[in-house]
């Protein structure tokens, strides 16, 4: 009887040994194991298999919980795609609804510019005022936007003398640049026509710019050089940009149809990173489930306990 109790607690801690080897998921720590043969080797009762499994517990517990911190990081990080994603969504569906694109302001900017709208006021941004010359090289067209975008000259709004004073005297809220001359110049400048399509009164403001800009070093007016050098009283540098966005029906429209695609492109970029997130996910879930399997199929203490008992009726009967 001794030798079948001490057989069945050999038989236990093999198959112990045998399926931490070779489960998929379940590895205790070494220590653990080691513990656990010593302690069922000393197995007498109940409680001894209680604390053995105790034991098993709490490293599964550690098991459980390394799959689930990993797992729980991957969901954070989807979940930080997913507002990404939906804020990408919104960009796209905006421009798409947009007729045209126009530069980045800030709050207050679009704010001066309702007012002014509300009130009756015609302001038009100065991009929207001009067309590039025909004659002008697509890499000088947007050298002169870039020019145009640095000196704050681009967005700066084209208003009629008399709508200039309204604005200083009747509209303190105004937060906003505009572009006003002493009278005509004599530059003769080249590089930009006014458009077709602007309204009468602002014609002959725009001829007055466009006459302002020079195309030489000069201290009145602004100097915008061809080499993307550029001069504004006494701010100066120089620009460049890869192509023209804003000046010219065509260049916004390309603009508009470039910024949907790098949207979309964004979108399918984004959405092929949560899915790789929820593929993630989803095989530590899996792990975990198999890990709880694996658990659960530890042998019990079932067979030993019944040599025990064996055992135990036969020293009885031998008294």
């Amino acid at each position: 009887a001794e030798d079948q109790v001490s057989d069945r607690i050999d038989a236990w801690i093999t198959e112990v040994f045998h399926r931490a080897e070779t489960s998929e998921e379940w590895h205790p720590e070494r220590e653990v194991l080691l513990q656990a043969e010593q302690k069922a080797r000393r197995y007498d009762t109940v409680a001894d298999g209680v604390e053995i499994q105790g034991d098993f517990r709490a490293d599964y517990e550690r098991q459980r919980q390394q799959l689930t911190d990993a797992k729980n990081e991957k969901q954070y990080q989807r979940e930080i795609q997913e507002g990404i994603l939906k804020d990408v969504r919104e960009q796209l569906k905006k421009v798409q609804e947009q007729q045209e694109l126009e530069p980045e302001r800030d709050e207050t900017v679009e704010k001066s510019r309702v007012s002014l709208a509300q009130a009756g006021i015609t302001a038009i941004p100065f991009y929207r005022t001009a067309e590039f010359a025909k004659d002008l090289e697509e890499s000088a067209c947007a050298r002169l936007e870039a020019q145009m975008q640095m000196t704050g000259m681009l967005d700066a709004l084209v208003v009629t003398p008399e709508d200039f004073v309204k604005i200083k005297a009747d509209h303190p809220e105004f937060l906003d640049a505009v572009l006003q001359t002493d009278g005509p110049g004599n530059s003769h400048f080249s590089g930009l026509t006014v458009s077709d399509d602007l309204p009468q009164e602002l014609r002959t403001p725009v001829l007055e710019i466009l006459s302002n800009i020079y195309e030489e070093g000069k201290t009145q007016g602004i100097c915008f050089g061809a080499d993307g050098s550029f001069r504004q009283g006494i701010l100066a540098g120089k620009a460049d940009k890869q192509a023209a966005e804003y000046v010219g029906y065509l260049a916004r429209k390309r603009r508009k149809e470039q910024k949907i695609r790098e949207l979309q492109e964004q979108i399918e970029s984004i959405s092929r990173t949560i899915e790789e997130w929820n593929t993630g996910i989803a095989q530590l879930q899996g792990r975990m489930d198999r890990l709880q399997v694996e658990y659960q199929e530890i042998p019990d203490f079932s067979e030993i306990q019944i040599a025990l008992s064996e055992k135990r009726v036969l020293e009885r009967i031998l008294e």
